[in-house]
């Protein structure tokens, strides 16, 4: 017979504060690649900063280009990202001691609540003229103590919600199961699944739907780290022409499953009749 392994609160926060660690530590490293990446623009852009303030020689070439403006933005943008990450990670465990202080006090207040009921219902029994007054002060403590429970439960359905709100988003095998029932591919061509640039999370997202879409018969193609604009929260579609059913079945099929919780606003690629391309975000 197998045995369950029960896995503490405790140590689930601990490795969820790991996790966290890790996602900040490669959010980090893709923006020290990107520093390294766009290190020649950046030391020419100085140097000829430095020639025109200093020597009064302007530049003989345009030193402010996509390349370099762009650089820098996404540069700052994924290290923003990695400080936010940072600052929310300090602000969950503020909320998770702020919880386990409320719980303790709560179950304290609690405890003293029923050892006041115990000892209402034993003056009761000692002193028939204090009966009534014994019973309603029981009947209080009962009140404070159902009320702490309550309170109890509602900071567990409170701290489960937050747990389920940073969890990454996977595509599980029955959901798999389910696409490949409801989607039948209406052609040979494929459908590229493309994620957020800086988001680790959406990575993985996309590849499981990649692998999802693959298994239903659909030649799919997954690009990882792209940057785009509008940022899908979390997805967006485009589709020709020639791929409007494809499209919608695809929408109205990753709502059933679960994997969208919403049907998503679907974009027409008027010059690519053949065109159908699903983009995945970072969680709205």
């Amino acid at each position: 017979m197998l045995v369950q392994k029960v896995i503490s609160v405790p140590s689930l926060e601990s490795y969820l504060d790991s996790l966290r660690f890790w996602l900040i530590l490669w959010t980090v490293i893709v923006a020290i690649g990107l520093v390294v990446e766009y290190a020649t623009d950046i030391a020419k852009f100085v140097t000829h900063m430095f020639r025109w303030v200093f020597l009064h020689h302007p530049p003989t070439e345009k030193i402010f280009n996509k390349t370099l403006i762009g650089g820098l933005l996404i540069t700052v943008g994924v290290l923003g990202e990695a400080w936010i990450e940072f600052r929310a990670s300090r602000a969950e465990t503020h909320l998770r001691n702020a919880n386990d202080a409320m719980v303790s006090q709560l179950n304290s207040e609690a405890a003293r609540a029923r050892k006041d009921a115990a000892g209402a219902i034993e003056r009761a029994s000692n002193a028939e003229a204090d009966l009534a007054a014994s019973n309603e002060r029981a009947a209080q403590a009962d009140a404070r103590a159902a009320e702490a429970e309550k309170a109890t439960e509602e900071e567990k359905v409170a701290r489960l919600k937050i747990q389920a709100e940073i969890a990454p988003r996977r595509v599980t095998g029955n959901q798999t199961k389910q696409l490949v029932a409801f989607l039948h591919p209406t052609g040979s061509q494929g459908v590229a699944v493309i994620s957020m640039l800086g988001s680790p999370e959406a990575d993985d997202f996309a590849e499981d739907i990649g692998r999802a879409l693959y298994a239903c018969g659909f030649g799919v193609g997954v690009t990882k780290g792209v940057w785009i604009t509008p940022i899908p929260r979390p997805f967006r579609v485009v589709y020709g022409s020639d791929r409007k059913d494809d499209a919608e079945n695809i929408n109205q099929a990753l709502v059933k499953v679960g994997i969208a919780s919403k049907l998503i606003v679907l974009e027409w690629a008027q010059k690519e009749p053949d065109a159908l391309r699903l983009f995945v975000g970072p969680k709205p």
